[in-house]
Protein backbone atom coordinates (compact mmCIF):
# COMPACT_ATOMS: atom_id res chain seq x y z
CA UNK A 1 0.00 0.00 0.00
CA UNK A 2 1.22 3.46 -0.87
CA UNK A 3 -0.85 5.91 1.16
CA UNK A 4 -1.41 9.43 -0.19
CA UNK A 5 0.58 12.23 1.40
CA UNK A 6 1.78 15.75 0.75
CA UNK A 7 2.86 17.90 3.69
CA UNK A 8 3.59 15.10 6.23
CA UNK A 9 2.84 17.63 8.97
CA UNK A 10 -0.90 17.25 9.59
CA UNK A 11 -1.81 20.41 7.70
CA UNK A 12 -3.11 19.50 4.25
CA UNK A 13 -5.51 16.56 4.76
CA UNK A 14 -4.22 14.60 1.76
CA UNK A 15 -3.68 11.52 3.95
CA UNK A 16 -7.16 11.63 5.53
CA UNK A 17 -8.62 8.15 6.02
CA UNK A 18 -11.52 6.52 7.84
CA UNK A 19 -10.47 4.41 10.80
CA UNK A 20 -12.35 1.12 10.35
CA UNK A 21 -10.71 -0.97 13.07
CA UNK A 22 -8.67 -0.10 16.13
CA UNK A 23 -7.77 3.26 17.58
CA UNK A 24 -5.09 5.84 16.88
CA UNK A 25 -4.01 9.17 18.32
CA UNK A 26 -2.97 12.00 16.03
CA UNK A 27 0.17 13.94 17.01
CA UNK A 28 -0.96 17.00 15.01
CA UNK A 29 -4.33 17.77 13.44
CA UNK A 30 -4.63 21.06 11.61
CA UNK A 31 -6.78 19.68 8.76
CA UNK A 32 -9.76 17.81 10.22
CA UNK A 33 -12.66 19.43 12.03
CA UNK A 34 -14.22 18.02 15.20
CA UNK A 35 -17.06 16.33 13.27
CA UNK A 36 -14.63 14.48 10.98
CA UNK A 37 -12.64 13.24 13.97
CA UNK A 38 -15.88 12.19 15.71
CA UNK A 39 -16.85 10.28 12.54
CA UNK A 40 -13.60 8.30 12.79
CA UNK A 41 -11.35 10.09 10.33
CA UNK A 42 -7.62 10.42 10.98
CA UNK A 43 -4.59 11.92 9.28
CA UNK A 44 -2.48 8.85 8.64
CA UNK A 45 0.75 10.84 8.52
CA UNK A 46 0.11 11.83 12.14
CA UNK A 47 -1.82 8.84 13.52
CA UNK A 48 -0.04 6.61 16.01
CA UNK A 49 -1.85 3.30 16.63
CA UNK A 50 -3.06 2.78 20.19
CA UNK A 51 -3.53 -0.98 19.67
CA UNK A 52 -2.05 -3.92 17.77
CA UNK A 53 -4.43 -3.87 14.77
CA UNK A 54 -5.50 -0.75 12.87
CA UNK A 55 -7.40 -0.73 9.58
CA UNK A 56 -8.06 2.42 7.55
CA UNK A 57 -9.81 3.18 4.28
CA UNK A 58 -8.82 5.95 1.90
CA UNK A 59 -12.07 5.52 -0.08
CA UNK A 60 -14.61 8.27 0.45
CA UNK A 61 -17.60 5.91 0.11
Amino acid sequence: MTPPFSCEAGNCGTCMAKLLEGTATMRVNDALDDDEVADGYVLTCQAIPDCDQVTVSYDED
